[in-house]
């Protein structure tokens, strides 16, 4: 039966509806496969290998089933074939999979057999569909739907650009009602390093501070494996570090075993050991975002001793017209070392450190350690800058 004009200018309506209320899925996914012609129809996410933060939202299907799906099935052959086909094209599940296959699989005896399922019609969305991920939207048959598939997979084709734009709006939506976006506003107006973790541990966003700090690899490093993690340099310090990011992922997901305090981390180049905050936060409050994103679980603040005398050594290097070099000697000297330590600091010389500290006294107009120390302190610190090279 061809579908009338005013059913579809209704579904794309609700689906504009629910742009902005993620909420009505379920009911705007019903609606749709009323207007399309099919059993019911499904918002998915199935995540890359190794991931289990699939997502599914159904409309007409069996409710019950949902979490036996995500439990089992989320990645299948169907799931897997979709993550390679172009994005926003209505696919004939029976034309991308072997369905003979398929009905011999415990997928369809548990999910597809008891809800009278014998094809699906699938697009995916290019947002859900990357790094090994594949995301989207798929509307069902019974067998006696079946001789109608063309007519039913050129209505959704119909509605893919009005639904593309929707699970866009959505998911930007997610990025700002699950407090990333503020997280990120946060995390660049703090003057200390600062860094956001997703929850497999992996740094997500640093702020600037955080990126000087870092590139510094003193005590303190990001390391790649599948990702970027936050390491300390010696191996006890390491282990600890690694232990407690984990417990604050698992108070994160709401396993309260206890939180670490603040952890002490040595730095080799002998400069003022860093003090690392490790805080959980709250889990991300809409479950698209929340699958695709994968969110920010744990914020972790490093706290540098020498980090106000590095801004302000870098306000007089612009007053004074001091070199870098000179300016990182300065603000060594400010952080209270005395000109042996400031020197195994650097790798230099003793002399080499004193010849660099009478260049600062002259520009300065200055005469002793103890003067350039007073001046430093009258400099505003402002935001923590990355150390003059």
């Amino acid at each position: 039966m061809p579908a009338s004009t005013s059913d579809h200018d209704a579904a794309v309506e609700a689906i504009y509806r629910t742009a902005a209320a993620p909420d009505l899925w379920p009911e705007t996914i019903t609606q749709i496969a009323d207007h399309v012609g099919s059993l019911g129809g499904l918002l998915a996410y199935a995540a890359p290998a190794g991931e289990s933060n699939n997502l599914l939202v159904v409309g007409r299907l069996r409710d019950d089933l949902v979490d036996l799906y995500l439990q089992r099935y989320a990645s299948n052959a169907f799931s897997r074939a979709l993550a390679h086909v172009p994005t926003g094209q209505v696919i004939v599940g029976s034309r991308l999979t072997d369905m003979s296959a398929v009905r011999r699989s415990a997928l369809y005896a548990d999910i597809h057999l008891p809800q009278a399922i014998v094809e699906q019609l699938a697009f995916t969305h290019a947002g859900l569909t990357r790094n090994g991920s594949s995301g989207g939207m798929a509307f069902m048959l019974n067998a006696r739907q079946l001789d109608d598939t063309h007519h039913v997979a050129t209505r959704i084709q119909r509605l893919v650009p009005h639904l593309t734009r929707a699970l866009d709006f959505t998911l930007a939506l997610g990025r700002h009602t699950s407090g990333v976006w503020q997280l990120t506003q946060v995390l660049d107006a703090m003057p200390g390093a600062a860094l956001l973790l997703d929850r497999r541990g992996a740094v997500s966003r640093m702020n600037a501070a955080a990126e000087a700090l870092l590139d510094d690899a003193d005590g303190l490093a990001v390391a790649p494996s599948d990702g970027w993690y936050l390491e300390a340099q010696l191996p006890a310090e390491a282990r600890g570090l690694s232990d407690a990011i984990l417990q604050a992922l698992s108070a994160a997901r709401g396993d309260d075993h206890g939180l670490a305090g603040a952890l002490r981390v040595t730095r080799p180049s002998g400069r003022a050991a860093l003090i690392v905050l490790i805080t959980p936060l709250p889990p991300p409050s809409f479950a698209l975002f929340e699958a695709v994103d994968g969110g920010a679980r744990v914020m972790v603040q490093i706290i540098d001793p020498h980090a106000p005398a590095l801004a302000q050594a870098d306000r007089l290097r612009q007053a004074a017209g001091l070199t870098p070099t000179e300016a990182r000697v300065a603000a060594l000297i400010g952080a209270g070392m005395s000109a042996p330590e400031a020197a195994a600091a650097l790798g230099v010389s003793v002399n080499t450190v004193k010849t660099h500290l009478s260049r600062c006294f002259d520009k300065a107009g200055v005469h002793s350690q103890v003067a350039l120390v007073r001046l430093l302190a009258s400099m505003p610190a402002g935001a923590a800058r990355k150390p003059p090279p």
